[in-house]
């Protein structure tokens, strides 16, 4: 493992009101919004929260790691979102195509069709999330699109934090020899009773 910081992937889950707010007021929330990046760098995973004006960046160190999960969600609140637009713009261009206003009618169109496809997409790929669980931080990747790089993410993040806990962990000195029991006294008297000789025969 070297010094260099490499990008692992995005947060891109907690982005979901991101772009719903985008999708209502327009793109100049951009300029407000937050976005989080996810690196490996040397013991630790990086997490940098872009709010455009300036960045925010937490570590969650191997050593501190107490858990790390590997799952997929499909997100209820994302597709009931995109079927809500889907049908809301999907009846609006109903509405104009009833009116013959075609051009109007296919500009509503479009972005219906494209909410409807994001939410069934949802349904059938999910979302694989990565989570690493700290003593006082978290950081998490989703991957929406690569469940290969996923897989292979967690793999590779699982081994580093088992090799540097590991490595922190104090070793254990080996323990004395443990005594056996003691030996039994020989028959006919206790240990350090001297007999005295037998007298010769007359």
């Amino acid at each position: 493992m070297t010094n260099e910081r490499r990008f692992l992937g995005r947060d891109t889950e907690s982005n979901l009101l991101l772009f719903l707010t985008v999708f209502l007021l327009g793109p100049l929330v951009l300029l407000f919004a937050a976005r989080r990046k996810v690196y490996l760098v040397e013991g630790a995973v990086e997490v940098d929260e872009d709010m455009n004006y300036e960045i925010e960046r937490r570590r969650v160190y191997f050593d501190d790691v107490l858990a790390i999960t590997y799952h997929r969600v499909f997100g209820t609140l994302f597709i009931t979102v995109m079927v809500f637009c889907a049908l809301v713009l999907g009846a609006i261009a109903l509405a104009l195509w009833s009116e013959r206003a075609v051009v109007g009618a296919l500009a509503f169109l479009f972005p219906a069709a494209l909410c409807l496809a994001g939410a069934v997409f949802r349904l059938v790929r999910g979302v694989d999330v990565i989570t690493i669980y700290g003593r006082r931080t978290r950081a998490r990747i989703t991957f929406g699109w690569a469940k290969a790089g996923a897989r292979r993410t967690f793999e590779e993040l699982a081994r580093l934090i088992r090799a540097r806990q590991a490595e922190a962990r104090p070793s254990i000195p080996s323990s004395a020899p443990v005594p056996g029991p003691p030996v039994p006294p020989p028959s006919g008297g206790a240990v350090g009773d001297a007999q005295p000789p037998a007298a010769p025969a007359s």
